[in-house]
């Protein structure tokens, strides 16, 4: 057996796959923002068939989920889901790389987790096969917002409960053994936003009832 045949059919497969998607441009607008951008259908039209004529496939797998609760300005609420997802190129021969990206979505209904994993999809196919845009309107590159003088800290701490995240102080809040335990994080919640405080309330007077018990 020669080196050629022992060597894994990934990385050629891959580097063919890579001549052969060509460029996907940012072809859709946002109506809100107004910024162009390429969505996960049109990432997939142009990977799909060239997936399936180097015999590779992408399985995902997704290894670290967060989500919290996020109030809008109209007074509603929003789930914000963040997920870390490897996603698995296989060859033939069963040899593999893994692509590990962060999708980031949010959504007034159940759609959060379906819409960050088509994030991760999205930008696990576009680095791994370096698909180019030709836009003159780079992520990066041509937009370079001037930082603001920065301004000497105030000597005083910040509040505790500012660094750490509203899913971490309901938690404490449901977890609270006793009233006198839930009455120590008052200060805590009293630090936050207000939205968020009115989001933590239920939690709150909810944990107080079935400590009183």
């Amino acid at each position: 057996m020669t080196d050629e045949t022992k060597r894994p059919e990934i990385y050629a497969a891959l580097a063919k796959m890579i001549a052969a998607v060509g460029v996907v441009g940012k072809n859709r607008k946002n109506a809100a923002q107004g910024y162009q951008f390429r969505g996960i259908d049109d990432v997939l039209s142009a990977c799909q068939s060239v997936l399936a004529d180097h015999s590779v496939v992408c399985v995902p797998r997704v290894v670290e989920r967060e989500r919290e609760m996020i109030a809008t300005k109209s007074g509603g609420s929003m789930a914000s889901v963040r997920l870390l997802v490897d996603h698995t190129f296989f060859a033939r021969d069963g040899s593999f790389v893994v692509c590990t990206t962060l999708g980031e979505a949010m959504d007034a209904g159940d759609k959060a987790s379906n819409k960050a994993m088509s994030a991760a999809l999205k930008y696990a196919l576009v680095e791994t096969l370096c698909i180019p845009t030709f836009e003159d309107e780079r992520d990066t590159e041509t937009a370079s917002p001037e930082m603001a003088a920065t301004r000497p800290a105030p000597n005083r701490a910040a509040p505790p409960a500012l660094s750490e995240s509203l899913s971490e102080l309901r938690l404490a809040i449901e977890s609270a053994p006793d009233r006198a335990t839930l009455t120590t994080l008052v200060p805590r919640l009293r630090a936050r936003p207000e939205a968020e405080r009115l989001l933590l309330r239920p939690a709150y007077e909810a944990r107080e009832k079935a400590v009183a018990l």
